[in-house]
């Protein structure tokens, strides 16, 4: 289950559905929204704690870097999960081209946190964007570096009508299956 809560879905209806989701017999709710670089701090902490007082579920997040330390700590305490925060591209150009307001730095430096205060991560790689095979293995080689990765998950490109890559071509499933490969003998 996706959720994040604004004025037109208040946090009342996330509580309902958390326990329509335990009678149900699911064990896990993943909350995630967009990035916001400012930050997303009390929100989640707030979703999180509402969730606590009327359930044990496992919780993971993901809100790319929006989170401060303190917030990843303050989220550990609460017995989040994991915190997913997806690099997707490893190439700096490339990742500010594809993903302007955005930030490759602050992603890298949410994973750092979550590695120094214990916390489990999970990750992404996007294929086919115009990264190298060069990206691909110094961004695997990267995420190899923590030991609370837990979970990378690996995407094909596609391009979706009226963006800025509409015309780019779609990832193809072999390049995919060579990133997975070559992933399995770094990992």
């Amino acid at each position: 289950c996706t959720y994040f809560t604004n004025k037109v879905f208040p946090l009342e209806h996330l509580l309902s559905a958390v326990k329509i989701i335990e009678s149900l017999g699911l064990k896990q709710l993943h909350l995630s929204g967009g990035t916001d670089l400012h930050g997303y701090d009390r929100e989640i902490i707030e979703m999180v704690k509402a969730i606590r007082a009327i359930s044990d579920i496992d919780i993971e997040v993901n809100f790319g870097p929006s989170f401060s330390e303190e917030a990843v700590k303050t989220l550990k305490e609460m017995n989040v999960r994991s915190i997913t925060c997806s690099l997707e591209i490893f190439n700096d150009e490339l990742f500010r081209q594809a993903k302007p307001g955005d930030s490759l730095e602050k992603r890298k430096k949410l994973l750092e946190i979550c590695e120094r205060e214990g916390v489990s991560i999970r990750s992404m790689i996007l294929v086919g964007l115009g990264e190298t095979y060069e990206d691909r293995i110094r961004h695997l080689f990267y995420l190899k570096g923590f030991s609370q990765l837990y979970h990378v998950r690996f995407s094909r490109f596609y391009p979706y009508p009226d963006t800025a890559y509409s015309e780019h071509p779609r990832c193809s499933p072999w390049e995919l299956a060579r990133t997975v490969a070559v992933a399995r003998l770094i990992m």
